[in-house]
């Protein structure tokens, strides 16, 4: 039980030190409830434990100073009724500025606030004087002298606490907005691609049909299988690397059989891992421009190399052809133009992109992550 013989000081300071810790929980409050109400665009109610583990952790200081002087029933008999008031406060508080202040319905929010504070002092005073009669002590006796200063305070951090809330929910819809552009236009630049590919092919087998080549149904049949994996697997971010390697050897012996079976064209796999997953058609561009822009089949000298093999999670991918006329500044087309920015959408910096002229031959060597299925 409390020594009522210590003094007012005493109780004075006692009080002083409550009221300390509870601002400064309280803070705490407004800050990781700041923090935390990210996850309410994952979790709805995840917001609301964090509440309630913050709450007992404010009350949880309350009692380690309370019960040095009371027993831990009389403690809980100090702190429960009040807190309960306390809780009831802040949330109104907050309330009051998502219902009426973020409508502009200023002089509404004010009237409700002095209202607020004037049941809130006139509950405490009853909660306090129920307490007093119970546990028999004058330790709140000048409550009603210093505690409106904490109904207050309390009502000050619910508005605070709600316009952070606000401003993290405002963030999130903002990224939340950026991310749904990003992924708009990853899926245009995709399917920008996607035609892409399909011309240059169908312009191999219009040459191999106005020819009247042998190999015209094969190419055709390779084809449809190029057309199944790309309306069917390439919709997602990102696919299996096996597919995709199935997919860029086929793409390669349709050109093969296009330019010359006896052409000077070297494909390299080397991957540990084929169940990693990779974002879809990001070499076809680099690929394409190798048979754009080499004289492969007209020209015994021509050649086309092209290395895949994988670090750990990184993916390594070169090219290497004969190439007397590209300069850098001006290699490329649609497809190539918009692998660079779907490089840049996915990765961000997590990338390297070389390319370089060394006489005759013209180099890529791109370096990029891998994902875990």
């Amino acid at each position: 039980m409390f020594n009522t013989t210590k003094g007012f000081s005493d109780k004075l300071y006692t009080y002083y030190v409550v009221c300390l810790l509870e601002c400064v929980v309280c803070l705490n409050v407004v800050y990781y409830s700041y923090c935390l109400s990210s996850f309410d665009v994952i979790m709805k109610n995840r917001k609301i434990k964090n509440d309630v583990f913050i709450w007992l952790g404010i009350i949880l200081v309350r009692l380690s100073v309370l019960i040095d002087k009371f027993t831990l029933t009389d403690s809980l008999l100090l702190t429960i009724p009040l807190y309960s008031v306390f809780v009831l406060v802040f949330y109104t508080s907050a309330h009051i500025v998502k219902r009426w202040i973020y409508t502009k319905r200023y002089l509404v929010a004010a009237f409700l606030y002095i209202v607020l504070f004037i049941v809130s002092i006139v509950v405490v005073g009853v909660v306090n004087r129920y307490v007093d009669v119970i546990i028999d002590t004058r330790f709140f006796i000048d409550y009603g002298k210093y505690g409106f200063f904490r109904i207050l305070l309390v009502m000050v951090f619910g508005v605070f606490y709600q316009f952070r809330v606000k401003m993290r929910h405002t963030e999130n819809k903002n990224i939340q907005i950026t991310i749904e552009k990003e992924r708009t236009e990853l899926q245009f630049l995709k399917n920008q691609i996607n035609p892409h590919f399909f011309f240059n092919t169908l312009n191999n087998i219009y040459g191999l049909a106005y020819t009247k080549d042998d190999n015209t149904p094969k190419v055709i049949l390779k084809l449809s299988e190029a057309m199944r994996y790309i309306i069917y697997e390439t919709a997602k971010d990102y696919v299996i690397l096996d597919k995709e390697l199935t997919f860029i050897q086929n793409y390669i012996e349709l050109e093969r059989i296009r330019v010359n079976r006896e052409a000077d064209i070297k494909l390299n796999i080397d991957i540990v891992n084929r169940q990693l997953m990779v974002a879809p058609l990001i070499m076809l561009s680099f690929i394409e421009n190798c048979f754009k822009h080499s004289n492969i089949g007209d020209d015994t000298e021509q050649m086309i190399e092209i290395n895949i093999w994988n670090e750990g999670n990184r993916l390594n991918f070169t090219t290497a052809n004969t190439a007397t006329e590209l300069p850098i500044s001006t290699e490329g087309g649609v497809g190539s133009v918009n692998v660079e920015k779907r490089l840049k959408l996915l990765y961000g910096d997590n990338y390297e992109l070389v390319r370089r002229m060394d006489d005759d031959i013209y180099y890529v060597f791109l370096d990029i992550p891998l994902k875990t299925v």
